[in-house]
């Protein structure tokens, strides 16, 4: 049986630094910065991903952009879709022209063909699975840093084949060399691999495809956090860094089976039908994918949902059994990504936690701040700052100073002068980056010491800080460094991996979140309401 309608959309490309600018632009690049606060849905914070910017003014004289034209707004490098095709049915598709970038027959092997009249797609090219593919041109697609994003809607029955992206050079190598959405063993796959020296993918956790049915199928890849999505749910992640040395010898993209690298072979053909092409030069930000899937889903009537990249590790009070006063030795994570992470968890030398459940209010894991500690698996602010990270975390401060979460110096008298870390101080948060020399800090302006919960976000990048509570932010443009230490904790500094308890405070943690990129707005609306209903948080405050 030949697999029915797919719709396929790839973006590969380019991600602008987002560590070239703080989270928001209050501040001049390279200035110490005086501490600007302001409400955080009011003005969304910088995107860490490089889609240009929308614009959102409204000029009566103009008829409003058409969902075309704010795709092509996006500037893809490749759209090709089936209006421009105008081929008769069967007719051999060996030269694919549309609104931006062409796909080519290669040389040797056989070019797909067009078919009208097929349900529920109307319209698709029909890859057979034996040798059809083409070559797309007008390259790059790939960034140097590896990032790229792919959007499909495909129905495959095949369980096995190249779909996207740049291929692999000989037979055998579908699962490990490249830098291309695939499929394996019916799952879609991104194998971001240069053989068997480095390889990142989701290792059979992506979501099932090869149903013959249709799906928008998305794949965002950026450093330390590649993810795909199937119809909008997430369907797999990894926090890996994507290997980019491959990207120097294997440069040609195509689409239904690898060639080679231009030997104008077959390899991994893949049996599908295929209705539309786009590739970015860039990693687009959750509103923009967003925007793409829900063209793409109106256009070939199909639903999708809406969902973010979701975060590196998320520690949830719900996921510890209701015993209130019970003591919390661990505290599990749970996160889409494909790398299990761990579990907080206590340590011989210091006390445990303690899980309340208050009649009135939401649930919360409590740290008395005398000798209360948990340690966590991973920095939360990583180590040499490799890439921008975004916190989000429900607490609620019962103690005027101590170490919240982060990493810690391994000296009482260092709260706010090294280490990555939030902390409180006279009852303010204050968000550090500091190394032994040099580093920046923001503070909080309001009194958080009344044993509600708030709802606090914090952003890193190499050049700026952000911290907000109940939507009110602070922002500090500086050089942010983030020392190498053991590890991160809760409740109190770990005395920078020693093992002693340094700084404690009393404080309440309901949910931390850490997520491997830089919030965009659109998945910092969405993450933020999501946390304010599910533990009754007061709405956003203003300036």
């Amino acid at each position: 049986m030949v697999p029915r309608a797919v719709l396929l959309v790839l973006w590969g490309g380019c991600v602008a630094a987002p560590d070239d600018r703080p989270p928001h632009d209050t501040d001049p690049p390279g200035d110490s910065g005086v501490d600007t606060a302001r409400d955080s849905d009011s003005a969304p914070p910088v995107d860490s991903d490089s889609s240009p910017p929308v614009d959102t003014s409204v000029d009566t004289d103009t008829a409003a952009p058409t969902p075309e034209e704010r795709i092509a707004a996006l500037d893809p490098a490749v759209w090709l879709r089936l209006d421009e095709l105008g081929l008769a049915n069967r007719a051999s598709v060996s030269t694919w022209t549309s609104l931006a970038g062409t796909a080519s027959q290669p040389e040797s092997g056989r070019a797909p063909t067009y078919r009208d009249n097929t349900l529920p797609v109307p319209e698709v090219v029909r890859f057979d699975g034996v040798d059809d593919h083409l070559v797309l041109g007008s390259g790059p697609f790939v960034a140097a840093d590896g990032a790229m994003t792919v959007f499909a809607v495909l129905s495959t029955e095949d369980r096995e084949g190249h779909l996207v992206g740049i291929g692999h050079r000989e037979p055998g190598g579908l699962a490990r060399d490249g830098h291309a959405l695939v499929v394996t063993e019916g799952r879609l796959d991104l194998v971001l691999g240069d053989g068997d020296l480095e390889l990142v993918s989701l290792r059979g956790q992506g979501p099932a495809v090869s149903d013959g049915l249709p799906h928008v199928v998305s794949a965002v890849v950026r450093p330390r956090a590649t993810v795909v999505f199937l119809d909008g749910e997430v369907g797999g992640m990894t926090a890996a860094m994507p290997p980019t040395r491959q990207l120097a010898t294997l440069t040609r993209a195509t689409v239904g089976a690898a060639d080679g690298e231009a030997l104008d072979l077959a390899l991994s053909p893949l049996a599908m039908d295929l209705a539309e092409l786009l590739v970015f030069p860039r990693a687009l930000d959750t509103c923009a994918r967003w925007e793409v899937e829900a063209y793409l889903a109106a256009r070939h009537g199909l639903g999708v949902a809406r969902q973010v990249t979701p975060p590196h590790v998320r520690h949830r009070v719900g996921s510890l059994d209701p015993v209130d006063g019970a003591l919390v030795d661990a505290w599990p994570h749970e996160t889409a990504t494909v790398s299990v992470v761990g579990a907080a968890w206590n340590t011989d030398e210091v006390e445990r936690p303690s899980l309340r459940l208050p009649e009135a209010a939401p649930p919360r894991v409590r740290f008395d701040g005398v000798d209360d500690r948990l340690d966590l698996s991973l920095d939360v602010f990583e180590a040499g700052l490799p890439t921008p990270v975004s916190v989000l975390a429900v607490l609620g401060l019962r103690g005027a100073r101590g170490h919240v979460l982060g990493s810690g110096a391994g000296v009482p008298d260092r709260l706010r002068t090294f280490g990555a870390a939030v902390v409180a101080d006279e009852g303010r948060l204050h968000l550090k980056a500091f190394g032994l020399s040099t580093g920046t800090s923001v503070s909080h302006p309001t009194d958080l010491v009344d044993e509600a919960l708030h709802l606090v976000e914090a952003d890193v990048t190499r050049t700026g800080l952000g911290l907000a509570v109940d939507g009110l932010r602070v922002d500090r443009a500086g050089v942010t460094e983030v020392p190498f230490l053991a590890k991160a904790s809760l409740g109190a500094s770990n005395g920078a991996g020693t093992g002693a308890s340094i700084d404690p405070v009393a404080v309440d943690v309901s949910e931390l979140r850490v997520y491997r990129y830089l919030l965009d707005a659109c998945a910092r609306e969405l993450a933020t309401a999501e946390l304010r209903s599910t533990y009754d948080l007061p709405s956003p405050v203003g300036p």
